[in-house]
């Protein structure tokens, strides 16, 4: 069982035990239901994110796709786990601390 915690963006930081308690519970199998631009559900650290209204802000951008490709499935390998921020690794060229985004570009994180 899933918490569910609407957000529309991408970024999170870590809920207080209170804060958990309140929340509804969902089945990783409802949550994968939720993988359409109409209905976009993620699970980031064990919360399902509604996404929904991110998706249709993006609506026809490239970066959408990304989100697209894994709605209804667990994105917590995306973010640090003691920020809650997107991970950042070396790039091999410029030696800069940029956003690592393997998987394709976000929403809100601005591509290197």
């Amino acid at each position: 069982m899933l918490k569910c915690r609407p957000k529309t963006q991408i970024a999170v930081k870590k809920p207080t035990k209170s804060y958990k308690k309140d929340l509804p519970y969902f089945t990783q199998f409802e949550v994968s239901m939720r993988n359409k631009p109409r209905c976009c559900w993620v699970v980031i650290f064990g919360l399902v994110r509604d996404l929904t209204a991110l998706v249709q802000a993006y609506r026809g951008r490239p970066e959408v796709m990304t989100l697209l490709k894994y709605a209804g499935q667990d994105i917590s390998h995306w973010f640090d786990p003691s920020t809650g921020d997107i991970k950042y690794h070396i790039h091999p060229e410029t030696g800069a601390r940029v956003p690592f985004t393997p998987f394709g570009d976000i929403p809100h994180v601005q591509p290197y």
